[in-house]
């Protein structure tokens, strides 16, 4: 089987155990959760807490950018960047967290150090984040 087949079998096991709790958005949930890599999806086929925090994050991901853009343009507006910091932090940190790298901390700080510009892009393109996240995972390691 091909890693091709392997992500379609993941995103099948996926949906149907997450279609009963979220049918409205289950496809968009499985498309998040198959962002992540490969060894961290089958660990949450076979724990239903670990699938359940991942997916409470998603769904938090999926409501918050519209409040987080609005608290953005609030904050612009107000001058005041420090807060508008604090707000891409914590759900940059709730996105970083989902891929359970036991350095969740470390690594939202290091992206932090980005442009605004740059930080609105990651948390708008789940897989420049996991490039991002898995470029800092090993300069942590080295």
């Amino acid at each position: 089987m091909d890693r091709g087949e392997d992500i379609e079998s993941l995103g099948e096991q996926l949906y149907d155990l997450i279609f009963p709790k979220h049918a409205e958005m289950a496809g968009q949930l499985t498309g998040m959760l198959l962002e992540l890599p490969g060894p961290v999806l089958n660990q949450m086929l076979q724990d239903e807490a670990m699938l359940a925090g991942a997916l409470e994050k998603a769904v938090r991901a999926l409501h918050e950018p519209h409040r987080y853009s609005s608290d953005i343009q609030k904050e612009e507006d107000a001058d005041d960047e420090s807060v508008s910091s604090d707000s891409l932090g914590e759900q940059l940190f709730e996105l970083v967290d989902i891929y359970n790298t036991g350095h969740t901390q470390k690594i939202t700080g290091m992206l932090l150090e980005q442009h605004k510009e740059a930080l609105l892009h990651l948390l708008s393109e789940p897989s420049l984040l996991e490039e991002q996240v898995k470029l800092a995972l090993k300069t942590l390691k080295e």
